[in-house]
C-alpha cells in the first residue's frame, strides 16, 4: 500500500508539473503553524478583484492535495475513479481550456520533507509564511526545526518573486536570508512594509491604519481577533504583489467573512454571543481568543478542550492557557484529559473553583453550558478531534446555522468518532 501511494504521490505531481508548464498560472503560496487557511481565503478574495483565481479548498494542502488543486479535480471517493481522474488529467495537458491565472495555495508540513517536495513542486511567485507555532511537534523536536522546514518555501521562492513574511515572528523574519527575492514584511512590529497599527476592537470588527511605506490607508473588517486581521494584513502584501490596487484589496477585505470554526460570531439562546473558534488548538491562539473575547459582553465564559499536538509542551501550554484564562473569563468549561491541566492552572491562579466545570466530552460539555446563567458571551474552542462544534451549534437561537457549523459530522467517519447520530445527538 505504501508504494502505491508513493506511485501515485509521484504520478500526480508530474502530471501537476505539466499542467503548471502548459499554462503558466502565478502562483500564491502560503504556510505557517496557524493561520494558513484564513490567509489563503482572504488572499483569493482580493486577488479575485483582479484575476481568475483557484484556491485550496477544505484540506487540499498535502501531498495528494496540491496537486489535485493544480489539476482542478477532486478527490475520488473510490480508488477505480482514480485511472479516469488521471485520464482526464493528461487531457487538460494536451487541450486549450481556460485556466486560471492565479493559484493561490495553502501548503501544509506535518513532517520533515512534506514542505520541501510541495515548495518544490509549486515554485510560488509569492510565498507567504504566517509564522511557526508550537504545533505539530510529534514529528520535530525542536520550534527551529518547524521554522526550517517552513523555510523550504522561501527556498523555493523564484528568484522574481516576493517573499511575504511576518515581521512579529522572529524566526519567520529570519527567513529573508533564504532568498534573493523581493521581500515584504507584515504586521504590527517597527520596520515591517505593512504595517498594522491603531486596531479597534469592538463587536463590529476591527477599525485599523495600515502603513505601506508613505502611505496609509484605513482598514474596515468585520473579523474578530488579532491572528485574522493579520491574515488581512498578510494578503494585503499579497495583493500589492500581484498589483491589485489597495482600494479594491481593502473592499475585498471589508466583505471577508473567515471560515468556519475561526473567530465566527453567532446570537445564541438565553441572550448569549456565541464565539464559535472551534477548528483547532495552540496555546497562543487559544490565549489570543481569550483576548479577543474582551470584546464582548460580560460575564464572559469559555469552553476550552484538549490542544493536541503538542508534543513534550504539551502540559506547560495547558497551562499557559489556564493561567491566562483565569484573568479572562468569569466562568470556564474544560473537555478532555488534558484539558484538565487547564482548569488546574486556573484555579491555581485565583478563578473560583465554583466557576469552573470539567467535561470528559462535547456532549458534557453541553449540559454544563445549559446550566449556566442567561446573557454574556460564550467562547468555544479546542483541537478537531474534540467536536467542540457541537457546543456552538447547542447554542445557536437560529438551528438554519447548525449546517454551516456542522458539515464535518455528516461525514460518517467524524460522525462515528464525535459519537453523534445527528445534529447534536449522542449516538
Amino acid at each position: 500500500m505504501r508504494f502505491l501511494r508513493a506511485g501515485l504521490v509521484g504520478l500526480l505531481a508530474l502530471i501537476a508539473r505539466g499542467v503548471l508548464a502548459r499554462y503558466r498560472p502565478r502562483i500564491v503560496a502560503i504556510t505557517g503553524s496557524v493561520g494558513k487557511t484564513s490567509t489563503k481565503e482572504v488572499t483569493a478574495r482580493m486577488l479575485a478583484t483582479r484575476y481568475r483565481v483557484r484556491r485550496t479548498e477544505g484540506n487540499y494542502n498535502t501531498e495528494v492535495g496540491v496537486p489535485l488543486t493544480i489539476i482542478g479535480e477532486r478527490q475520488p471517493r473510490s480508488p477505480l475513479a482514480w485511472p479516469w481522474l488521471l485520464l482526464k488529467s493528461l487531457r487538460l495537458l494536451a487541450g486549450t481550456s481556460e485556466y486560471p491565472e492565479v493559484l493561490v495555495l495553502e501548503l501544509a508540513a506535518d513532517k520533515p520533507g512534506d514542505m520541501k517536495h510541495l515548495a518544490g513542486l509549486v515554485r510560488p511567485d509569492v510565498a507567504v509564511v504566517t509564522n511557526v507555532r508550537n504545533v505539530h511537534r510529534e514529528f520535530y523536536d525542536s520550534l527551529d526545526r518547524i521554522a526550517d522546514e517552513k523555510g523550504w518555501l522561501i527556498r523555493s521562492l523564484k528568484n522574481t518573486g516576493t517573499a511575504v513574511l511576518n515581521a512579529d515572528d522572529p524566526r519567520v523574519r529570519e527567513m529573508r536570508s533564504l532568498t534573493t527575492a523581493k521581500i515584504r514584511l507584515y504586521g504590527e512590529s517597527r520596520g515591517a512594509h505593512v504595517r498594522l497599527q491603531g486596531a479597534e476592537h469592538a463587536r463590529g470588527g476591527y477599525r485599523a491604519t495600515v502603513e505601506f511605506g508613505e502611505r496609509e490607508a484605513v482598514l474596515r473588517t468585520g473579523v474578530h481577533g488579532t491572528a485574522q486581521l493579520l491574515a488581512i494584513t498578510a494578503a494585503l502584501a499579497a495583493a500589492e504583489a500581484l498589483e491589485v490596487p489597495l482600494p479594491d484589496a481593502l473592499k475585498a477585505a471589508a466583505g471577508w467573512t473567515p471560515p468556519p470554526g475561526r473567530l465566527r460570531v453567532f446570537e445564541g439562546k438565553h441572550d448569549r454571543t456565541i464565539i464559535d473558534d472551534t477548528y483547532n488548538a495552540s496555546p497562543e491562539a487559544v490565549i489570543a481568543s481569550l483576548e479577543a473575547l474582551q470584546a464582548f459582553p460580560p460575564p464572559r465564559r469559555a469552553v476550552l478542550g484538549d490542544m493536541q499536538e503538542l508534543g513534550p509542551d504539551s502540559a506547560a501550554g495547558h497551562r499557559a492557557v489556564g493561567k491566562a484564562a483565569a484573568k479572562l473569563v468569569d466562568e470556564l468549561v474544560v473537555v478532555g484529559e488534558e484539558a484538565a491541566v487547564i482548569a488546574a492552572a486556573a484555579q491555581e491562579a485565583r478563578l473560583a473553583s465554583g466557576s469552573i466545570h470539567l467535561a470528559s466530552n462535547a456532549m458534557e460539555a453541553i449540559k454544563i453550558v445549559n446550566g449556566l446563567g442567561k446573557g454574556g458571551s460564550l467562547l468555544v474552542k479546542g483541537s478537531q478531534s474534540m467536536y467542540l462544534e457541537q457546543v456552538v451549534a447547542s447554542e445557536l437561537k437560529h438551528p438554519n446555522d447548525r449546517s454551516r457549523l456542522l458539515q464535518r459530522l455528516s461525514n460518517p467517519w467524524h460522525a462515528k468518532r464525535a459519537g453523534v447520530t445527528g445534529w447534536g445527538k449522542r449516538g
